[in-house]
């Protein structure tokens, strides 16, 4: 096992590290730019568990765009939260299917305007808590236009009405959905 330069066989500008064996467990071609690892890459992780593993610190973790400034299109991680970010707060992310060439756009979020979130079919809530507690039932909580505060709760009062929430009184006007 060792280094080893592959210039044969159909294959040139390779370098490789092989295992006892004699069978690649890294390599790097130089002149067709790819490159192969046989099990797991750690990136700044000297124990990796998964096939690629960056490291633990908080921060920037993959840049899959950038002009070369500081802001690009990206994801990182902050505590507690894994973030998806664009390089502009005109830029937009979507989700979909296909390709980058090709794509279906299924969802939209917006960084301007006044829609944040564009879809294309509909929303389905549902009871999040876990275990499920039937008082935290599925809907939208609105905040104040000057979002100081929550105002109003549409959404699913128990199992059988719909309706609107909010102020001292509670739930106001209510429909019987089942009946």
């Amino acid at each position: 096992d060792g280094l080893y330069y592959n210039n044969s066989g159909g294959i040139s500008g390779q370098l490789e590290y092989r295992n006892a064996l004699g069978n690649p467990v890294f390599f790097t071609n130089f002149i067709n730019g790819n490159g192969y690892f046989i099990n797991r890459l750690g990136i700044g992780n000297l124990t990796p568990q998964f096939p690629l593993s960056l490291d633990g610190a908080l921060g920037d973790k993959i840049s899959l765009w950038t002009d070369g400034t500081p802001t690009h299109y990206g994801m990182g991680i902050q505590s507690g939260l894994f973030q998806i970010f664009t390089k502009t707060s005109s830029d937009d992310i979507a989700f979909g299917y296909g390709s980058s060439t090709a794509f279906t756009e299924r969802m939209r979020i917006k960084n301007t305007g006044e829609y944040g979130m564009e879809l294309n079919g509909r929303i389905r809530l549902r009871n999040g808590t876990v275990p499920l507690d039937p008082n935290y039932s599925p809907g939208i909580w609105l905040n104040k236009s000057d979002n100081s505060g929550l105002l109003g709760f549409m959404g699913t009062q128990n199992n059988q009405n719909i309706g609107f929430f909010g102020g001292p009184a509670g739930w106001g006007f209510t429909y019987d959905a089942i009946n």
